[in-house]
């Protein structure tokens, strides 16, 4: 499957979201397949932010597929540390 959007979304110790702009064009069967670098992460599906010590722990270098559009709208994410992350994210259609 090609890619159809792309997306590079900082992540520091202010919670993050996916940008809509990139997905909302693809259609009901969204595919994200997301991956983060340079420190853990803590990241939520559940549209509740998450902390720095709580939510689902996310190491670098680990990847994380998201299934639809209300997994994407309600992902949040938010660095375990005062260093930055990054989340690279490619949707495509399902």
């Amino acid at each position: 499957m090609a890619a159809t959007a792309f997306e590079q979304v900082t992540v520091s110790t202010t919670v993050q979201t996916l940008t809509s702009a990139p997905y909302s064009g693809i259609g009901d069967r969204i595919v994200a397949h997301l991956r983060v670098d340079g420190v853990p992460v803590r990241f939520r599906i559940d549209g509740t932010a998450p902390t720095a010590s709580i939510g689902e722990l996310w190491f670098p270098g680990e990847h994380l597929t998201l299934h639809n559009q209300s997994e994407l709208d309600n992902f949040k994410v938010i660095s375990t540390s005062t260093t930055s992350a990054t989340v690279t994210a490619h949707y495509v259609r399902g």
